[in-house]
């Protein structure tokens, strides 16, 4: 068929450099409290775990192209969470719900503008990309076969946080997002002293 005839080919993670020398006027921490401000925004529009990886994943793919002010970055995180639930949710918040989130720092219009920007700047290239959550979530499948009752829900979110907070580090872009989520599944049963703490892929 033609659809088995398609190659996916999937973006890659940014360069691994790319704030410490490219960019000029913003650094990994303030990309951090960026990263730990759009969790708030994603608890309090209730949008899912990919929309915040989505959103990240544009904003980094962003940042290694096109430079940016420290002003600036807020707005372009906002920005990337709207094309985000674009893509991922059914109901997702509008640019007036943004507006409101970021206390009027930006108005309507220059959303807009950002909004073309950015989608200019990734080429329009918003669907096929790899992010740990992708990976996480499979693995998750794998990883609580052993795991009994109440433990199963402690054990997945443990794993989500784990996972949340290496989306936060800028020095973990060294590692491929699969390696990543496999490290959150191993580190959160041996913290729970679940053993083996790696799981067979024959099991």
């Amino acid at each position: 068929s033609v659809i088995n005839n398609i190659s996916f080919q999937y973006r890659k993670a940014p360069n691994t450099d790319f704030l410490t020398a490219f960019q000029t006027d913003i650094n990994p921490d303030m990309r951090a409290i960026l990263v730990d401000w759009l969790v708030e925004v994603q608890l309090e529009f209730k949008l899912r775990d990919l929309t915040l990886y989505s959103a990240m994943h544009f904003v980094d793919c962003y940042l290694e192209k096109s430079q940016i002010k420290r002003h600036k970055l807020q707005l372009l995180g906002c920005t990337c969470m709207l094309l985000a639930a674009k893509m991922e949710e059914i109901y997702g918040p509008d640019i007036d719900d943004f507006v409101y989130i970021s206390d009027n720092t930006y108005t309507h219009n220059q959303f807009e503008k950002m909004e073309s920007k950015v989608c200019k700047i990734l080429d329009f290239d918003l669907l096929v990309f790899d992010t740990s959550y992708c990976f996480l979530s499979r693995y998750l499948q794998i990883g609580t076969t052993d795991v009994k009752g109440e433990n199963v829900k402690k054990f997945c979110l443990l794993a989500k946080y784990v996972t949340e907070l290496a989306l936060q580090k800028y020095d973990m872009f060294r590692y491929p997002p699969a390696l990543i989520a496999s490290a959150a599944i191993s580190l959160s049963r041996r913290t729970m002293n679940i053993t083996p703490a790696v799981l067979s892929t024959d099991t």
